[in-house]
């Protein structure tokens, strides 16, 4: 005979909910769970859970909650800034750029008006090289608007523009530092070319 969720101890579901947020700090899932019940609600507002965040965000250095932010929740959502994991960073960039002279008529001269974006992804990952949160990052810059371009943002996507790196958060100064780069196909030698010695 099955158990009903609400017979199982508090410990219990604050485990599970432990679980869904991961170390992939899925906290929408969290406030998801918030909106199942009164029980939920109060699980998810678990010191605890918000404790682990802020340390995987912030690091050693986050502080404890005081009188500006009561709270671990408190000072998580509303307090210090943090990178965000649950969408895409989108900058629209327009400048102008002028144009060719036309042969027919040397005194018009054609004017540009140029728009890209640039696209920035993050996921937490804890860098095994620092001692400051991290994770991954991409990047892509291109003329495309974000409904054709989202999609190139895959962790497996194979679109040659794409820059791959890693990012760490500097807690004391408010800063991310972003270190990308693009990833090279090694060229092969022909095997014509190729010279073998005895």
């Amino acid at each position: 005979m099955g158990t009903h969720i609400s017979a199982l101890p508090m410990e219990i579901l604050i485990y599970i909910l432990r679980w869904v947020v991961s170390t992939h700090l899925d906290l929408r899932s969290l406030e998801a769970c918030s909106a199942v019940c009164r029980g939920f609600f109060l699980c998810t507002h678990d010191p605890e859970i918000w404790r682990l965040a802020s340390l995987r965000v912030w690091g050693s250095s986050c502080g404890v909650p005081g009188s500006v932010y009561p709270t671990w929740r408190d000072m998580f959502v509303l307090g210090r800034p943090r990178v965000r994991f649950d969408g895409c960073y989108v900058s629209k960039t327009t400048y102008v750029r002028p144009g060719e002279n036309s042969f027919q008529d040397s005194c018009y001269r054609p004017w540009h008006l140029v728009a890209y974006f640039r696209y920035l992804r993050t996921s937490y990952r804890v860098l095994e090289t620092s001692f400051h949160p991290g994770g991954t990052a991409m990047m892509l810059t291109t003329p495309d608007p974000p409904s054709g371009a989202l999609a190139s943002l895959r962790p497996n996507a194979a679109n040659p523009h794409l820059l791959r790196g890693h990012f760490r958060l500097l807690s004391a100064e408010g800063k991310v530092v972003l270190i990308l780069h693009r990833k090279t196909q090694q060229q092969q030698t022909p095997l014509s070319n190729q010279r073998y010695f005895p």
